[in-house]
């Protein structure tokens, strides 16, 4: 499980760290930290850290896209990038894999 964590944990910094997303899960901030502070957060932690150095949750890496990047490339849709990625056996599913009327509830 902490192998797990440590993965999801970096995968999750990796993603802030581009700019263009954004996470929505926790668990690779630090104990008590709950929201996200930019791309210069250190992406790779020290080698003494542990799960009980971080936010509690499950290795599920949960993320959307940056305010940034729906503003300088509003024709790129997340339910595109998910399309493409699962095609590369990855399962990103976008909210319309689990809620297909979201297009009525939509307020973008």
């Amino acid at each position: 499980m902490e192998n797990a964590l440590s993965n999801a944990r970096l995968l999750s910094k990796t993603l802030e760290a581009t700019g263009w997303y954004v996470c929505v899960s926790d668990i690779h901030r630090q104990k008590g930290v709950h929201e996200f502070k930019g791309t210069k957060e250190a992406v790779f932690g020290k080698d003494d850290e542990t799960s009980a150095d971080y936010n509690a949750g499950l290795p599920v890496v949960a993320f959307r896209f940056s305010d940034d990047f729906k503003k300088d490339y509003p024709h790129v849709k997340q339910d595109s990038v998910s399309t493409l990625l699962r095609a590369k056996q990855y399962i990103i599913p976008s909210k319309h894999f689990f809620f297909p009327y979201a297009e009525l509830f939509r307020t973008e």
